[in-house]
């Protein structure tokens, strides 16, 4: 998996004192600026990697963040009333 994931651009971080990398950047496509990744608690690097590509689905953004987004971006295209903000 390591190998596969490298390929689209991902960078490594170096070993922490217990010689343990916390972190990656990590291209969720060709051509686009990564992402960083890291461990969090009791989550090891690879598993970190694992589940943030597959909650971008080939965006930058994870997939929840980017529907949010785009539900603010609708919702402040709506017409407001006069007496509300």
């Amino acid at each position: 998996m390591t190998s596969q994931l490298r390929s689209r651009g991902g960078d490594i971080s170096p070993p922490d004192a217990d010689g343990i990398a916390v972190g990656t950047a990590e291209r969720t496509r060709e051509s686009i600026s990564p992402i960083c990744v890291s461990i969090g608690h009791n989550v090891n690097l690879e598993s970190a990697i694992e589940l943030t590509l597959l909650c971008c689905k080939g965006y930058r953004m994870l997939e929840f963040t980017r529907l949010a987004h785009l539900v603010s971006l609708r919702v402040e295209s709506l017409p407001r009333s006069h007496g509300n903000p």
